[in-house]
């Protein structure tokens, strides 16, 4: 007779981001731009986004971490990516921009904290 065990658990993934925006802009200094608002309770961490050719950079700002993941500051340092390069805090900007010129064709923007799950936006910017 066959005996059925339970699996092991899978471990906890930490997830300690609570929301962001994503927007993409036709150039740095324009109001025309399209906002993305990503939160957790959304309850998936990787999201798809088709852009447009006028899109030619993207902005991540406004990170949020959630209240109840402890408050280890080394646990808490966000890192945010773009096709693989980390990017640089905007030194002129006090809400925590990251801002990038993207390529075409898939564009991948990766953040979250450096010890959580990492939050994906698929972006696909025609050519």
């Amino acid at each position: 007779m066959y005996k059925y065990e339970t699996p092991d658990p899978l471990p906890e993934i930490r997830n300690p981001l609570a929301r962001a925006v994503v927007q993409t802009l036709s150039a740095p200094d324009t109001a025309s731009t399209r906002t993305w608002k990503l939160n957790y309770r959304d309850g998936v961490a990787t999201w798809t986004v088709r852009l447009l050719r006028v899109d030619k950079l993207v902005r991540l700002g406004n990170v949020q971490l959630r209240e109840d993941e402890g408050d280890d500051d080394d646990d808490r340092t966000i890192v945010v990516k773009l096709n693989g390069r980390v990017l640089e805090r905007a030194a002129d900007n006090a809400d925590a921009l990251w801002e990038q010129e993207l390529g075409g064709g898939l564009n991948v923007l990766e953040f979250g904290t450096s010890s959580g799950q990492a939050w994906k936006v698929y972006m696909d910017r025609p050519m």
